[in-house]
């Protein structure tokens, strides 16, 4: 049972273990991952945690990017140390060359990065794999349920995640003369089966104040478990 409550970057040395968890687990016949509370963070972490336990990792989703100075400029200004990921530093840096061109010719923009959704792919796990979510469970956290539809037979267990997904990556901005500090998204996600203020459902609805064993003695006792 593994036990994932953010994939916030601030836990990177923890999340970076746990992606190497699913080369493991790919050994494994069953697991179970528990992602209640998990309100999200960088959606690389999960996407990179199935990768390595099934071979394929889809988010199936379409997305468009607002493009301007203000949203460019808020990741170019995204400060890089000696310990930032190499995916999030080619993003920052590619963003300020993006910058450049803009302060030239300033525009205002939607990009879609596709036009239409492409068919769902499976990897190759071969085992149970089992995801318990709850109400809480929001943003790169959905991605990761969405990721797991890609794991061959994988069930979801529990209710209804939160729904905070249409609108993300939130970028930082300080207002030059009143010094107010702003927090908006800039991307917009549509994901087939996620509703807003709803999000996804599980396969299976669970009520238990004991939701691990009850999860567990079905995972060992298929046939003969009943739930109290």
């Amino acid at each position: 049972m593994i036990r994932i409550r953010s994939f916030s970057s601030e836990y990177q040395d923890t999340l970076l273990d746990f992606i190497s968890v699913g080369d493991t687990l790919a050994s494994m016949d069953r697991f179970l991952v528990d992602l209640t509370g998990n309100r999200g963070g960088i959606s690389t972490y999960p996407m990179q945690f199935v990768r390595s336990l099934n071979g394929v990792a889809q988010w199936r989703t379409n997305f468009a990017m607002l493009c301007s100075p203000a949203t460019i400029g808020a990741v170019a200004s995204i400060p890089i140390t000696e310990n930032s990921p190499e995916n999030w530093v080619e993003y920052v840096s590619s963003a300020q060359n993006t910058l450049e061109m803009l302060e030239d010719h300033p525009v205002r923009n939607w990009i879609i990065m596709n036009e239409s959704l492409p068919p769902r792919q499976m990897g190759n796990y071969n085992g149970q794999a089992v995801f318990l979510f709850d109400r809480k469970v929001a943003s790169s956290g959905e991605a990761f349920i969405d990721y797991s539809m890609s794991i061959p037979g994988a069930v979801r267990v529990g209710e209804n995640s939160a729904g905070i997904g249409i609108f993300g990556h939130p970028r930082h901005y300080w207002l030059p003369n009143s010094h107010i500090h702003l927090t908006v998204p800039f991307k917009l996600y549509i994901a087939p089966g996620f509703e807003e203020g709803v999000g996804y459902l599980p396969d299976y609805w669970l009520d238990s104040p004991e939701p691990i064993q009850e999860i567990t003695e079905w995972m060992n006792n298929p046939d003969t478990y009943q739930y109290q």
